[in-house]
């Protein structure tokens, strides 16, 4: 029924499954590699949606068998999959039929877009429910799909362009039947074809233009019979089949370029009354749109929120003469989807491997550096001071600390001082010295190698350098002090925690020489 629901749950064994709706019978290593494949298995039944044009026949026929074969692989795992049908690229029942499914949501939604940009709002209510959104064989770019499955339709009309000026010789006349031109992947197939062919054979001239469906045969003996002669036909949709019969009918010979290989086209083909067909593929369009979906039902999301949609690699389109018609007929039981799917979840999971190292990378910096300074936190500092003491025969520290402000100035004038510091130390220090913000306004430096020399140099040169500099514009008049003390191993201290109290100490008496 036009725009009707067609529910085809499936409940199968996971190792002799049929498809009754079309007679295919999957083979027990197909399910076997499924199941090592699909490590996404959901606690409960998943409810998937599949919205998609059922005619022409011969066409979507073909990607409707690639559907339900992997339906019928994913069965096993609990997936049940309904079926929405539409008579061609029916905006108004797509509507219709999207808007029934905002009120009872899938799990996720499979979906052929009648049209490029008018479901976007459609979309967009799905996808605030969160219900993730794979469109296939044709694309709505604009809207919250997560991701596209299928042809770039702009190389697919560049291979028919090449191929007509190639059949052309770089002259004559054409008429094109480019199918309906609302359709935003048929609209950039065409503008690829007529691109193409007038780069490469810029004398062929179109003579003869019929967009559209209806009255197709007709369109086709008018241009035919029409005062100018033809020396090429386009068919830029999937009626390929019908401008060839008309054309057999009239016995001429000339060259037609399609799209599609179906059943209704092949013999046409095969008999040389169609010159090439350019084949998307469209049983893997459908094939791999289910998988998507599953697998977006499965993780939730298949986008990462800082990166917008995940990338589909486009399926390659494929230029099919009589002489490989049956060579390249595609499959159900082609391995070349699996091949697809394998490659699509190593990269996913090589992805996930990838946020959770930056995310345990992050965390890390969280636990081991103090947020406004971006230094050392005082137990990194200790860590990394008792690591030291074991490493190095010589070490040495700095304790530093700022009077004078603190209960007389708003927050933000603590903040950027403290920030002013902990910029100055970085800069004044060795490369190798490790900064930390102990607490409140006290920070700490750590001198692998150093002796009580080098550490009495590293004290003047930052009391020097910190004279100079403007800590915040407006703590001048509050008289701001820095306190500094050093201690050295093994000239002052033996081990860690004692060079840190005499470090301390020393802090404590210069601080109490500049009251």
């Amino acid at each position: 029924m036009f725009g009707s629901k067609v529910d085809h749950s499936l409940s199968l064994a996971a190792k002799n499954t049929v498809c009754l709706k079309f007679g295919l019978k999957i083979p027990c290593q197909a399910a076997d590699i499924t199941c090592r494949l699909t490590k996404l298995t959901p606690s409960k039944s998943l409810h998937i949606a599949v919205v998609a044009p059922s005619s022409p026949g011969g066409f979507f026929s073909v990607m409707w068998k690639g559907i339900w074969n992997a339906a019928c692989e994913l069965a096993p795992f609990g997936v049940r999959l309904d079926s929405y049908e539409t008579d061609g690229h029916d905006v108004t029942a797509q509507h219709r039929i999207l808007g029934n499914l905002r009120d009872n949501p899938p799990a996720a939604l499979a979906l052929v877009p009648a049209h490029e940009s008018e479901l976007d709002a459609r979309i967009a209510q799905l996808s605030r429910l969160k219900v993730p959104v794979v469109t296939f064989h044709t694309d709505a770019p604009a809207s919250a799909r997560e991701i596209y499955v299928g042809t770039d339709p702009a190389q697919s009309g560049a291979l028919a362009g090449e191929m007509m000026a190639l059949m052309l010789r770089g002259a004559g006349t054409i008429a094109s039947f480019p199918g309906s031109l609302e359709t935003g992947h048929l609209k950039q197939r065409y503008l690829a074809f007529r691109k193409q062919l007038k780069l490469r054979a810029p004398d062929v001239k179109e003579s003869f233009t019929h967009a559209g469906y209806e009255g197709l045969a007709e369109a086709v003996e008018r241009a035919l019979y029409g005062g100018e002669q033809v020396a090429g036909i386009y068919v830029g949709c999937s009626r390929s089949h019908t401008v060839a019969r008309v054309l057999l009918q009239s016995g001429k010979q000339i060259p037609c370029v399609g799209f599609d290989l179906t059943d209704l086209s092949k013999p046409y083909l095969t008999n040389g009354v169609l010159s090439a067909l350019i084949d998307e593929d469209v049983y893997h369009q459908g094939y791999l749109a289910v998988h998507h979906a599953y697998e977006a039902a499965c993780s939730g999301v298949l986008r990462f929120s800082t990166e917008g949609p995940t990338v589909c690699p486009p399926l390659q389109a494929s230029v099919i003469l009589g002489a490989n018609a049956n060579g390249l007929e595609k499959s159900e039981n082609d391995s070349d989807p699996f091949e697809r799917l394998i490659r699509l979840r190593t990269n996913r999971v090589a992805r996930y491997q990838e946020l959770l190292s930056h995310a345990t990378a992050q965390v890390n910096t969280l636990l081991e550096t103090d947020p406004l300074t971006g230094l050392l936190n005082r137990s990194k500092f200790e860590e990394l001071l008792a690591l030291r003491a074991r490493d190095q025969a010589k070490l040495s520290i700095l304790m530093i600390s700022l009077e004078g402000f603190e209960q007389t100035v708003a927050q933000n004038v603590n903040d950027e001082a403290l920030r002013t510091v902990a910029k100055l130390l970085r800069k004044v220090g060795r490369s190798h010295d490790e900064c930390a913000r102990i607490g409140g306004n006290e920070f700490g430096v750590l001198m692998p190698g150093a002796d009580a020399y080098a550490a009495a140099g590293a004290r003047d040169r930052l009391l020097a350098a910190l004279s100079k500099t403007v800590i915040a514009p407006q703590t001048l008049r509050l008289g701001i002090r820095v306190s500094i003390g050093a201690a050295s191993l093994p000239e002052d201290a033996s081990n860690p925690e004692d060079l840190l109290i005499r470090a301390d100490n020393a802090l404590y008496v210069h601080k109490r020489a500049l009251q």
